[in-house]
């Protein structure tokens, strides 16, 4: 029978379920040789004599291409900002990426385009219409959160492709088959290489389809107790008819309860699971991070949980809390499971996670890094993204991940001693 924990719990294991997947970027061949320098003033003004001739396509590629020599260079980027808002350029439409998950996800998807998006879905149509508003909601709420780093953002090159499935099986099969994400727990991913995100109705997993069998249960109990008093009543046994009828309604009561407490649960965890997967494609195609690039688990992870949103109507990101978060990260706490600073910064991915509980708290302590450099070392957490990018495309050894770190943060175990008594404040 599901407890009065249950929401606690599953909102922790779905919101860990959702993230393990996108510790496995590749590098993006096409984005991998390093820009050329460029005459930046001659750049910005043919880019402004292509808008004023039309001419979206020319001024689009001139100002990119100033923005990968500068990528905080404020007149190109609003410029570049400006095409699509001000003059009705639409993104444009990846056809060719598009066609492919189509060919690999078969019949019967459903396409659906937002400002930023390009919705692939077999999915319930409420519920793909409300992923679609997360979606864009993440977008909107990194913007706010990039304008308080101080750096600027960017257009995606083409709208952003999202897949939906209906079926946690079929989800399985593609995931292995054509992204080869293969961890069963895995409820929704990031895949660089081919920039999507895919995910699947949580209510269709087995977290949740086990417990509407165990809902199912308790029903057939109520109306097993109802029966009983049924029959105790035609026996003329008033007051065992009275108290099987009794149970039958607390029964009832109880099954109730615990359905909308599922159903709020399944609510938040499908939201947490959207946002944090559209804030990894977010960045990775509007100017904060390069899939050229490899960075740190801290880094991605600690930026993905910290969109998490308590409630997507309001405003999210590292600025605000995470209720499921901050509860996990104590428990952390509480349990001595921290890692060392000097060695989160070196990790790239999970593979020195013997088990789900270590996994579980490298989440919870990237998510805490990185809302205290948030919030402490904004300028030089701001920086430190521009390190890595400028970094030669490709793998990034530990040893040079930690030196990037040291640079801007200062020495590690120093930065941790402060930390944790501010933690302990």
């Amino acid at each position: 029978m599901p407890t009065a924990s249950t929401g606690r719990t599953l909102a922790f294991i779905a919101l860990l379920s959702s993230a393990i997947a996108v510790g496995r970027f590749g590098f993006s061949p096409a984005t991998a040789e390093a820009a050329s320098a460029i005459d930046i003033t001659s750049t910005i003004d043919a880019a402004t004599h292509a808008i004023e001739a039309n001419q979206f396509g020319q001024a689009d590629a001139l100002l990119r291409g100033v923005l990968e020599d500068e990528p905080d260079h404020s007149g190109a980027a609003t410029l570049l900002h400006e095409l699509y808002s001000s003059h009705g350029k639409a993104l444009p439409v990846d056809e060719d990426a598009i066609q492919r998950s189509l060919d690999a996800l078969g019949r019967d998807y459903r396409r659906t385009e937002t400002n930023h998006f390009v919705i692939l879905s077999n999915a319930d149509r409420k519920w793909t219409r409300q992923r679609a508003a997360l979606l864009e909601r993440a977008h909107h709420q990194f913007t706010r959160v990039m304008r308080q780093l101080q750096l600027e953002t960017t257009p995606p090159q083409t709208k952003m492709q999202c897949v939906l499935i209906a079926d946690h099986g079929d989800y399985q099969h593609f995931a292995s088959l054509h992204d080869r994400v293969e961890a069963p727990w895995v409820a929704g991913y990031y895949a660089s290489l081919s920039n999507r995100i895919v995910m699947y109705d949580d209510a269709t997993g087995p977290t949740f389809a086990h417990l509407s069998q165990q809902l199912g249960d308790l029903d057939g109990k109520a109306d097993e107790a109802a029966m009983i008093a049924i029959d105790a009543r035609r026996a003329g046994e008033r007051d065992y008819a009275r108290a099987a009828a009794d149970h039958a309604r607390y029964l009832d009561t109880l099954a109730a309860s615990e359905r909308k407490r599922i159903e709020k649960v399944l609510r938040e965890v499908s939201d947490a699971k959207a946002v944090h997967e559209a804030t990894h494609q977010v960045s990775f195609n509007c100017g904060l991070q390069s899939r050229s690039h490899q960075y740190p688990f801290w880094l991605t992870e600690g930026l993905a949980t910290c969109f998490e949103p308590p409630d997507p109507r309001k405003s999210f990101g590292p600025d605000i809390a995470s209720d499921s978060r901050e509860a996990e990260w104590d428990r952390v706490m509480k349990d001595n499971t921290i890692r060392p600073v000097r060695q989160l910064v070196s990790l790239v991915g999970l593979d020195h996670a013997h088990d789900n509980d270590e996994a579980a708290a490298l989440y919870a302590e990237s998510y805490a890094l990185f809302r205290y450099l948030f919030r402490y070392e904004r300028d030089s957490l701001a920086a430190y993204f521009r390190d890595i990018q400028r970094e030669p495309a490709g793998r990034i050894s530990a040893r040079r991940h930690l030196e990037m770190f040291t640079k801007r943060f200062g020495d590690p175990d120093a930065l941790e001693r402060q930390w944790m008594r501010q933690e302990q404040r």
